[in-house]
């Protein structure tokens, strides 16, 4: 397991149990669409991502998140999918009414992919922004636009749509 696996898991599990002694901690679970991109090859793989994350402020929060394979695609003779992903973020955000808030996140995420059948693994930094809209004080629906990974003519990134829960 890597260290950035162990400080993930950790991570959570820290949150979960924080979540037992107060109201900050929330979930997700939502489909992302992905668009990897790199000379000569575009495919479209997706994935599902939950989310356990703890709200230290209204505006400040800490986030493991967690991705699994959710669909492949082929372009030009390669068929790319997702073996997993594991990333840590923090996260600022800013109400806009009472029931809508933006936010950006910034972190790390460790990325396996496997293109026809061979497995590769790298790790960089993760950004993005996104959206909630509050259905209730525990429910809300998000979405997202973040980008996974950006080096050496290699990205992936994606616009994720989910449901979350406050705890």
């Amino acid at each position: 397991m890597t260290r950035l696996a162990k400080l993930s898991t950790t991570l959570g599990l820290a949150l979960l149990a924080a979540g037992a002694q107060a109201q900050g901690v929330y979930g997700e679970v939502g489909y992302t669409g992905l668009d990897y991109k790199e000379p000569g090859l575009k495919v479209s793989p997706a994935m599902v991502r939950g989310v356990v994350g703890y709200e230290f402020t209204p505006s400040l929060a800490m986030e493991g998140m967690v991705g699994l394979h959710g669909g492949s695609d082929t372009a030009s003779g390669t068929t790319l999918k997702i073996d997993n992903m594991v990333g840590v973020f923090g996260k600022v955000q800013a109400p806009v009414t009472d029931a809508l808030k933006v936010y950006g996140r910034l972190g790390v995420a460790r990325t396996s992919l496997k293109a026809n059948g061979v497995s590769d693994s790298d790790t960089g930094l993760a950004y993005g922004a996104g959206v909630t809209y509050d259905l209730s004080k525990t429910a809300y629906l998000n979405a997202d636009y973040t980008k996974y990974y950006d080096r050496d003519d290699q990205k992936l990134e994606g616009l994720t749509v989910g449901v979350g829960f406050r705890f």
